[in-house]
């Protein structure tokens, strides 16, 4: 059972490192401060005390690395996945307009750059499952 125990270790090495990695607010200097890289991500309501982990997300190998995918995807929020829309669709705010800019005056981002496409699907799966963002489903 040592193979289960080294990946809970891998798992919880990388948690730590989203977890005490800068919180960066999503504003102009957002896209300049992420890099191209693959990761995960996990993006917070700073408003609400204990932050309140809205998404967890990763890049994907054949797509952008973590600038695009948060900036892009996550601020612009043209999938259906991505948090504007939810965030219309949960009744938080009334279009994804309003959206952008509720998320530009209230969250902040924290990421972690994984090498591997494996461990980055993997690792997005762990951390969801520790910390049970709320928008996800």
């Amino acid at each position: 059972m040592q193979w289960v125990v080294d990946r809970l270790d891998e798992g919880n090495r990388l948690l730590q490192a989203l977890l005490s990695s800068p919180k960066l607010a999503f504003d102009d200097s957002l896209r300049e401060r992420l890099p191209e890289q693959h990761g995960i991500y996990a993006i917070y309501d700073a408003g609400v005390a204990p932050n309140e982990i809205l998404w967890v997300g990763r890049t994907e190998k054949s797509r952008r690395g973590l600038r695009r995918r948060i900036c892009e995807d996550h601020l612009a929020g043209n999938a259906s996945s991505d948090l504007p829309v939810v965030l219309v669709r949960s009744g938080v705010c009334s279009d994804p307009k309003k959206a952008k800019s509720w998320i530009r005056g209230r969250c902040v981002v924290q990421f972690v750059v994984v090498d591997s496409p494996e461990l980055c699907k993997w690792s997005e799966h762990f951390v969801l499952g520790i910390l049970r963002p709320k928008y996800n489903r």
